[in-house]
């Protein structure tokens, strides 16, 4: 009965995201997760709309969850794998965790172009990412090197 009322709750929250009604998607997803908390898309969705909602650091929560779930039932290079891991990626650069970010990305990208192609819109976006993860993780490393200077009139 509860995988059932799970699998209704995680059906509702994918609706309410598809319409843009982000708090109402965060509460099926809830509900979803309480249901069937080992359910890696469950947790993936709700760590998708709590990053969507600014509530970077729970939803990186969520989605580590949802990765550790799914290495158990899925191979590493599985594309279901691959899409939390940049999901992930985004949470962690939006912490400012560039390095860790980095990370996620590097290792979602090449299974992304594999099952997808180079093209493929999520793995372009996760490509760019990448990219603007690099540029602001050599800008603060820039900006933490500079020496504090006096200004002085």
């Amino acid at each position: 009965m509860l995988k059932v009322a799970g699998e209704a709750a995680f059906h509702r929250g994918n609706i309410a995201l598809n319409e843009v009604r982000y708090q109402e998607a965060l509460e099926h997803f809830k509900h979803a997760v309480q249901r069937v908390p080992e359910n890696g898309a469950y947790l993936n969705n709700l760590g998708l709309v709590e990053y969507v909602l600014g509530r970077h650091h729970t939803g990186s929560k969520h989605l580590e969850r949802a990765l550790a779930i799914d290495l158990k039932t899925h191979d590493k290079e599985h594309p279901a794998v691959a899409n939390i891991r940049g999901a992930l990626g985004v949470a962690w650069q939006r912490l400012g965790e560039y390095e860790t970010a980095i990370e996620s990305y590097e290792q979602a990208l090449p299974i992304l172009e594999s099952h997808h192609g180079a093209d493929d819109r999520y793995a372009i976006y996760i490509r760019e990412n990448l990219s603007v993860a690099r540029g602001e993780m050599n800008a603060e490393a820039a900006a933490s090197s500079m020496p504090d200077r006096q200004i002085t009139k």
